[in-house]
């Protein structure tokens, strides 16, 4: 009998695996920017494109063959204007979407799953002390017996010390939400976190997915993309609780906008490829 990845084994690995069987998924997170109107339409066009396939179009027609779908897409900073958008060119390719309609928002998060998996419950909560409005987006999704967790949030922004508490807090929020529970679940947005903020909640079982990797030097800042301007920073993660394990991951929206000279979003999107185990 062959595992889900080909392999082969003798009595002792189909026993276990019989037990045992690993699940191996795609996610998206990006935040794409709707407040800036600048090549509002072109850039996010773009962006849906890549995030469909895995790579820009430009790149396949030079020959990168595209990439299995996600299964999980977390966008933050959708507006009323790209939310038509991401919905045309992510529904095509057979997500679904929640919320089901825009809310009534300048600004909100977007969460799309996958064909290969089935929603079970939705709900959103406030992020504790937000001072924008900010949102937790918690959703359950099952594909096959494998159950998991899935959630985002788009944490408050500012340089200011109280900006800085208030985001702290919610990321010690989600991480502890994360741990409350011994099923797979995992967490990936933008946090808006500085380094230092960073270390003052990991102390955590929760993984950070760019550092289980190694904290590979192309990953160490996800904004600003290239053409912005800003200190370099890691805003955007991927955080997995511990029955999850990172297997890949890389930036989306590295390149410009063909006829534009900007790339899709200020921010970089990350693609990641997780695993677990289910029974």
């Amino acid at each position: 009998m062959q595992d889900v990845y080909g392999r082969s084994g003798g009595g002792r690995w189909r026993g276990r695996e019989a037990r045992l069987r690993l699940v191996s998924m795609f996610g998206v997170t990006w935040n794409v920017q709707g407040l800036n109107e600048e090549h509002i339409s072109m850039r996010s066009e773009a962006a849906a494109q890549e995030i469909v396939l895995g790579c820009s179009v430009e790149s396949l027609v030079s020959g990168t063959k595209p990439k299995p779908p996600p299964t999980v897409v977390l966008l933050q900073e959708v507006t009323q204007r790209t939310w038509p958008i991401f919905r045309t060119h992510l529904g095509r390719a057979g997500f679904r979407f929640y919320p089901d309609e825009p809310p009534d928002r300048s600004y909100f998060e977007l969460t799309a799953i996958g064909a290969s998996a089935t929603v079970v419950t939705a709900t959103t909560e406030s992020l504790p002390f937000t001072m924008y409005g900010r949102e937790l987006h918690v959703l359950e999704i099952e594909q096959g017996s494998f159950r998991l967790r899935v959630m985002q949030a788009h944490f408050d922004s500012g340089a200011e010390q109280r900006a800085s508490e208030v985001r702290m807090t919610q990321a010690q929020a989600v991480l502890s939400r994360m741990m409350a529970s011994h099923k797979p679940a995992l967490f990936a947005g933008d946090t808006n976190l500085r380094s230092h903020e960073w270390s003052l909640v990991q102390a955590s079982p929760v993984t950070d997915a760019w550092e289980a990797l190694g904290q590979p030097k192309w990953g160490e800042s996800t904004w600003p993309a290239l053409g912005f301007r800003g200190r370099k920073a890691r805003f955007d993660r991927v955080w997995l609780h511990p029955t999850l394990q990172v297997k890949a991951m890389y930036m989306l929206g590295t390149t410009r906008v063909p006829g534009i000279r900007c790339p899709p979003s200020d921010h970089l999107g990350i693609r990641f490829e997780f695993e677990a185990s289910a029974d």
